[in-house]
C-alpha cells in the first residue's frame, strides 16, 4: 500500500494474548464507554435486541408488548385481511389509470369520439377516474367495517388490558 508519495507502507496488526476468561473474552468486543450486554456491529437489531446509542444493539429479555401484538396470530390475520383488499384494488387501478393513459396516447381518434354535445370519450372516460377512486374508497371503508375494524377492536382491547 502506498502513502500518495509513491513509498510503501506495510500495516501490520497486534496481537494480544487470547483471553483464558469469559468475562476477559466479552471484554475484547467491548468499544470504549459501552455498556456490558451490547453488540458493537452497527446495523439492524435482531431478536430480543433494542437499538442503544449509535446503532449498537443490546440483549433484552423478553419482548415489548408492541412485539408481543405484532408477533400474535391476531395480528397476522389483520395484516392478511387488509392486503387481501389493498393489493388487488390498488393494481385494479392502477390498471384502469394505464389502460386510459394508453387510450390517449395510442387511439386519440377513440377518445375523440362525441357522445353528445362537446363531451367526448375522453372527457367521460377522465372523469370516470374520478368516480371510480370514490367507489374504491366507499368499497374500502365497507370492508374496514365489517372485516378489520372489529378485529382491531379486539386487538387493541387485549393490548391495553381491558
Amino acid at each position: 500500500m502506498t502513502d500518495g508519495t509513491g513509498t510503501s507502507r506495510t500495516f501490520t496488526r497486534l496481537r494480544r494474548p487470547a483471553p483464558t476468561g469469559l468475562a476477559e473474552r466479552a471484554q475484547q468486543f467491548d468499544l470504549p464507554g459501552q455498556r456490558r450486554g451490547t453488540s458493537r456491529f452497527r446495523g439492524r437489531c435482531t431478536g430480543l435486541q433494542t437499538t442503544y446509542g449509535l446503532g449498537r444493539c443490546q440483549v433484552r429479555d423478553e419482548l415489548t408488548l408492541h412485539e408481543r401484538v405484532q408477533s400474535s396470530p391476531d395480528f397476522a390475520e389483520l395484516r392478511s385481511r387488509l392486503r387481501r383488499f389493498v393489493f388487488p384494488m390498488s393494481a385494479a387501478f392502477m390498471l384502469w389509470y394505464l389502460g386510459y393513459v394508453l387510450l390517449a396516447s395510442y387511439a386519440p381518434d377513440v377518445m375523440a369520439i362525441p357522445v353528445f354535445g362537446h363531451i367526448n370519450v375522453g372527457i367521460l372516460v377522465g372523469l370516470l377516474q374520478f368516480v371510480s377512486t370514490f367507489v374504491i374508497t366507499s368499497l374500502y371503508v365497507r370492508y374496514a367495517d365489517a372485516q378489520l375494524d372489529p378485529m382491531a377492536a379486539s386487538i387493541r382491547t387485549r393490548m391495553e388490558g381491558h
